[in-house]
């Protein structure tokens, strides 16, 4: 028997869900979640829900487990939602569990959905880029299993692109890569904003600039951070430091 794999890209607020992927979720048999959702999404789910997810320095589901959950059910022909926080095409590792599925000849189909990029910007109410600002957005992960993160870009082409930066998961290695944006020429008073627990109760966000890089042991991970003049348009950056409580860094529950 040839199963289904849904890649369901799930956002931290079920609102925002999409009605392909609700329509998904009422077929599956089995939805393997990750952590970083709106567990409201689980309602639409028919089928047996089971949590996989992963924290930095905290709980983590081996993607060995993972993949050997996806391979057991597409092999007893079941349907299969794989339901992943933020959209599945940034730094998800969902590549591991296409390959599983493909492996199997079962049919795969991919939904995508909404990148915490895109919803930083909409809290921050400013996009990421602009025509005489910022004409391109660079996106990286913080996080190098392979080599030290110093070694894993090519920070001057970074700094010579002068475009916006985000980083996925990259508060641990955050004041390691500021320092090399720094050497590489980019401005000392570049703002920074980084997200932590984005669309949740807890939601937290801190303003700072990037000499101030170790501002960001105020917020733990897994959060995002966009670095950039964007964050300056139309005083976007001092409205928000307005709201904060601190000198370097700016910090704020919204």
């Amino acid at each position: 028997m040839k199963g289904k794999l849904f890649i369901i890209s799930a956002p931290s607020n079920y609102e925002l869900l999409s009605l392909k992927s609700i329509e998904a979720l009422k077929v599956c048999d089995i939805v393997l979640y990750d952590d970083l959702i709106d567990k409201k999404i689980l309602s639409f789910s028919k089928g047996k829900n089971i949590y996989v997810g992963k924290r930095a320095k905290a709980h983590h589901t081996d993607q060995s487990l993972i993949n050997s959950l996806i391979e057991d059910s597409l092999r007893k022909g079941l349907t299969v939602g794989r339901l992943k926080g933020g959209d599945t095409a940034f730094f998800s590792r969902v590549i591991e569990e296409i390959e599983t599925a493909e492996r199997l000849n079962a049919e795969i189909e991919i939904i995508p959905g909404i990148t915490t990029a895109s919803l930083f910007s909409s809290i921050l109410k400013t996009p990421l880029t602009a025509r005489n600002i910022s004409k391109g957005v660079i996106f990286i992960t913080g996080h190098s299993a392979d080599t030290d993160i110093e070694n894993y870009y090519d920070f001057e082409a970074i700094v010579r692109l002068n475009m916006t930066i985000v980083i996925y998961m990259g508060v641990l290695n955050f004041e390691k890569i500021a320092e090399k944006l720094l050497e590489c020429g980019m401005d000392k008073n570049t703002p920074v904003c980084a997200g932590e627990s984005l669309g949740f109760e807890n939601e937290k966000i801190i303003c700072f600039e990037l000499k101030n890089k170790e501002c960001i042991s105020l917020i733990k991970p897994p959060a995002i951070i966009v670095i950039g003049e964007i964050l300056r348009r139309e005083g976007v950056f001092d409205a928000l430091c307005n709201r904060c409580r601190s000198r370097k860094a700016r910090i704020f529950n919204t």
